[in-house]
């Protein structure tokens, strides 16, 4: 019996926050350091909102959410890129994340970057992890990618990664894996099928279009569920 249960894939796109790397606790650490040093510190209710935005987005919600002056914002930037360049070099991989890279590789399946990382801070969160990121065919980098006119995660984004695959695969043969409801949805909208990398599903009911899977880590995802070759037992698990 097949082991098929969704449609069959052939390109596989990644994001990085919450997906490849642990970055949450860190990019929490430096917003309560930059807003405490203003006397606004954000409140920890807020922060799961500043997560998976662009550098400008995260900065502009940290002013609505403490008022801050909206004269800071370049100060406020600038101290956010500065804490990010030196702490998160730092991060470590999710788990299942080095596993399934390096299995997708090795077979021949075409991955790639779809995130709202600059090339800049992406560059200091990867720089532990190139035995990974060496691997993907291309990296698309929402703020700085001229294709991607919004400039943040977006519809746009996802669409623009998978033409950039050889051949510009069909979008139903594109598979997402996405850790923000705003990531999913925008997947959701291009045709992709699109996995949820949440360690709670709680949010779920809540989303207008669900997507096709969730999962609380890359350690828990079945290849073979979407036509990708399976995992031998000679794999690593990692």
């Amino acid at each position: 019996m097949s082991n098929l249960r969704y449609n069959m894939i052939s390109n596989v796109i990644f994001e990085v926050d919450g997906v490849l790397l642990d970055t949450k606790e860190i990019n929490n650490s430096v917003i309560r350091t930059i807003t405490k040093k203003r006397y606004r510190p954000i409140v920890s209710e807020k922060l799961p909102e500043l997560f998976g935005l662009t550098e400008t987005e995260t900065i502009q919600m940290a002013i609505d959410a403490t008022g801050i002056n909206q004269t800071s914002f370049e100060a406020l930037l600038y101290d956010y890129r500065e804490h990010c360049r030196m702490q998160m070099p730092r991060c470590e991989k999710l788990p299942g994340v080095s596993r399934l890279i390096n299995h997708l590789y090795s077979q021949n399946i075409p991955i790639a970057i779809a995130t709202t990382n600059t090339f800049h801070s992406l560059r200091d969160k990867s720089t532990n992890h190139r035995d990974i990121f060496d691997l993907f065919h291309h990296i698309v980098y929402a703020p700085d990618d001229y294709d991607v006119k919004s400039k943040k995660k977006s519809r746009e984004l996802f669409e623009v990664c998978a033409k950039r695959f050889l051949g510009s695969p069909s979008h139903s043969r594109c598979l997402v894996f996405e850790s923000t409801q705003r990531g999913v949805l925008e997947a959701i909208n291009t045709g992709m099928q699109v996995i949820w990398v949440t360690p709670s599903n709680s949010a779920e009911p809540q989303m207008v279009q669900k997507p096709t899977s969730s999962i609380r880590s890359l350690e828990c995802f079945q290849p073979q569920h979407f036509g990708l070759p399976p995992y031998c037992s000679c794999d690593v698990k990692k």
